[in-house]
């Protein structure tokens, strides 16, 4: 499962919070979650709405 206690499977590897967060940390590189990456194809099933969205990250 995912995130521990919540019931829902992951599709992939379930992912370590404190391990990723330290590599990051350490590295100074910023995470991207391979398994909900920051496209078009994550958020729409077959087509884009008309209304535009933007990816952010927060600072």
């Amino acid at each position: 499962y995912g995130e521990k206690g919540s019931g829902y499977r992951t599709r992939g590897e379930p992912q370590d919070f404190y391990k990723l967060r330290d590599e990051h940390v350490q590295s100074g590189s910023l995470f991207e979650d391979p398994e909900f990456p920051a496209t078009d194809s994550s958020l729409f099933f077959s087509h884009r709405p008309d209304r535009n969205y933007e990816w952010k990250r927060p600072h």
